[in-house]
């Protein structure tokens, strides 16, 4: 009998001991995945306010692009602080030249049609899903072409639709997780050549997100897809102009990984710099 119990026993033990071990690696692995869950957490919750610094042209393109937007926190001294730099497409980085008084509209016997600037007009028609996604609807291209009729500017466009559509603009948010996780950066390495004065390492962003958060009817939240950075940076210079400020904001990953110290910025063609009072003759 004594030999039976003691059998049952040692069966109970060789059971009881890997449950106990497989319990105790649950609870490590929760705790591990918990700690990075709740850091993501709060960076999200705690997103940085930027500011447009300077439009510049690149002295060697990178990506196809000749024009970079560099961003500061807001508050930074400007000799100090590090910069967030983002690469811009032709017509943003068009569409903000020309607002900033860096470039003009196309002129010509056709520059305008029945009271409708062509110039703005096709750049509004690069920025149907903006509208779209603002009316919740599809819109053909006229319709959109339309909203050239009176308007000042595209960022002028831009904000008069979202207007019509009942919508108030509260913050752009500025990247996203792909970029965070440097999914969608252009390296730019010195491999090696006697240029003490290059940057080692820099990356540029191409293309960077920009995303337009509204309310509507002052409950619902409406996102809205902007064309990239240069669009969040005019409609944000509109809104300052009317006494209302719209934030830019960037998560704290994103500006770990992109911010960067002007001394690393790629070389740039200082005659055709643009700071954001205008841009010099």
């Amino acid at each position: 009998m004594l030999h039976v119990r003691l059998v049952v026993m040692s069966l109970a033990l060789a059971l009881l001991t890997p449950l106990s071990a497989l319990r105790i690696g649950l609870a490590a692995n929760v705790a591990r995945r918990g700690a990075p869950a709740a850091a993501q957490l709060r960076t999200a919750a705690e997103p940085l306010a930027v500011e447009p610094l300077k439009l510049v042209r690149l002295l060697n393109s990178v990506y196809g692009a000749e024009q970079m937007l560099l961003f500061r926190r807001v508050g930074d001294d400007e000799e100090e602080s590090k910069l967030l730099p983002t690469l811009l497409a032709f017509d943003q980085a068009s569409a903000l030249e020309s607002e900033l008084g860096g470039g003009g509209e196309a002129g010509g016997l056709f520059a305008s049609l029945a009271g409708v600037d062509l110039g703005l007009a096709g750049k509004l028609l690069a920025r149907t899903d903006f509208f779209e996604a603002a009316a919740e609807r599809r819109m053909g291209p006229l319709e959109v072409a339309q909203k050239a009729r009176g308007a000042r500017g595209v960022a002028d466009a831009m904000a008069k639709h979202l207007a019509s559509c009942g919508l108030e603009p509260r913050s752009v948010a500025l990247g996203t997780a792909a970029e965070e996780q440097e999914r969608a950066a252009v390296g730019m390495r010195d491999m090696g050549a006697q240029t003490p004065a290059a940057p080692s390492s820099v990356r540029l962003t191409a293309q960077l997100p920009a995303t337009l958060l509204c309310e509507a009817g002052g409950a619902r939240q409406v996102f809205v897809p902007l064309g990239g950075a240069a669009d969040a940076v005019m409609l944000a210079r509109l809104s300052a102009g009317s006494g209302t400020v719209l934030p830019l904001l960037v998560s704290s990953a994103l500006w770990d990984v992109r911010a960067v110290a002007p001394e690393r910025l790629p070389e740039t063609t200082v005659e055709q710099n643009c700071t954001f009072e205008g841009c010099p003759a």
